[in-house]
């Protein structure tokens, strides 16, 4: 789920003011997408993390089993 959402805001943009990020609709919707694809790479990497250390405790235990 690796992709990446554009922008609204453009150089001659129609709409652009000096406050447009706090008042448009367009940006808002930007902003809580981009946040939920967020959150969705943060649980990704969590996911990994949790496999990374468990698989370092499984080589580790073969690691003091190998020394007897």
């Amino acid at each position: 789920m690796n992709y990446i959402i554009e922008t609204p805001c453009v150089k001659d943009c129609p709409d652009r003011s000096a406050t447009c990020h706090a008042e448009c609709e367009k940006y808002a919707e930007f902003v809580r997408l981009n946040e939920l694809r967020k959150k969705g790479k943060l649980e990704a990497l969590e996911k990994d993390y949790i496999f990374y250390k468990q698989r370092q405790k499984r080589v580790a235990k073969k690691r003091r089993s190998k020394k007897k």
